[in-house]
């Protein structure tokens, strides 16, 4: 899974900003558009408004957002 960097978000914006739409952004950014609404929902301002640095707090305040599960290495707990 490829996540989105800041700067991606950064684009979104302003992208939103010029009254693109989410299909459009999607298009130029390589990305479903369902990658773009999720996105966009997820940095709403109370507002209504797109903010990147909200999107990025709420990304970087997920705990399951880029961990790495650790491998169970236990041989004494492997069965057969």
């Amino acid at each position: 899974m490829k996540h989105l960097t800041a700067a991606q978000r950064g684009n979104i914006e302003t992208l939103l900003q010029e009254k693109y739409i989410n299909n459009e952004i999607a298009r130029r950014m390589d990305r479903y558009p369902s990658t773009i609404s999720r996105e966009i929902k997820k940095g709403l301002d109370g507002n209504g408004v797109y903010h990147a640095w909200v999107a990025q707090v709420t990304y970087e305040s997920n705990p399951k957002h880029c961990k790495q599960i650790p491998k169970l290495n236990h041989p004494e707990l492997i069965t057969d």
